[in-house]
């Protein structure tokens, strides 16, 4: 498609033109990924324990009722059970935008580190909207890298937990699975979404740059 003179290639030459630059910058690529997959880590681990939890306190199981009443949690108060939770989000709120910020900063490094290449695209006659796409792109496939990573650390994280507390087979391992399965999508799509939008600021500043000032960049 042409805008005007200029040229705004495909989402799959973005997507293929990203993953060549997540190639050649592995570490920095590791690094942002590595920082998703604990966040999602994070609130996957708190999505399964709490439900799991929720599910042991639901049960009418004698052998489960006493597990939790040696726990002292055989009667929680709501209220103190949601201050808990509310708390717990509350620090996965604050992590995200650390993790949010982190993100940005390391993508932000990476377009200035590839001032000539922009510089090059933008004089073959790429759009200021590809450069756009292909560094959120990059950050798409980052963040799903990270998130898929954290989701399954998560998910075994929140089953280890609620296992050391309580007792491995409280619950049965079809209801765990069913558990962790129904939170999966929600935590590999916030992991996806966090890179994503962490990726707009560094996208647009790079989509921006002027072709001369990108060219004579001394890097």
């Amino acid at each position: 498609m042409e805008i005007g003179t200029a040229v705004v290639p495909s989402w799959r030459i973005a997507f293929r033109l990203a993953w060549v630059g997540i190639l050649n910058r592995r570490g920095r690529s590791a690094l942002t990924a590595a920082a998703t997959a604990i966040l999602v880590s994070f609130l996957m681990s708190i999505l399964v324990s709490q439900s799991l939890l929720g599910i042991a306190l639901e049960s009418g199981d004698l052998h489960v009722r006493a597990v939790l009443d040696r726990a002292g949690l055989g009667a929680t108060d709501p209220e103190t059970a949601e201050r808990e939770r509310e708390r717990k989000y509350w620090i996965l709120f604050v992590s995200s935008l650390l993790a949010a910020v982190g993100i940005a900063d390391t993508m932000l490094l990476g377009v200035t580190d590839r001032y000539r290449e922009i510089g090059t695209l933008k004089c073959l006659g790429a759009h200021e909207r590809f450069v756009l796409r292909m560094f959120l792109a990059e950050g798409l496939l980052v963040g799903l890298a990270g998130g898929a990573v954290g989701t399954a650390a998560g998910a075994a994280l929140g089953v280890l937990q609620f296992v050391l507390r309580f007792e491995a087979g409280l619950l049965p391992s079809s209801v765990v699975f069913v558990t962790a399965a129904r939170y999966a999508p929600v935590a590999f799509g916030f992991g996806a979404a966090l890179t994503v939008l962490a990726a707009v600021y560094p996208a647009r500043y790079g989509s921006r740059l002027s072709p001369v000032v990108a060219l004579r960049a001394d890097l």
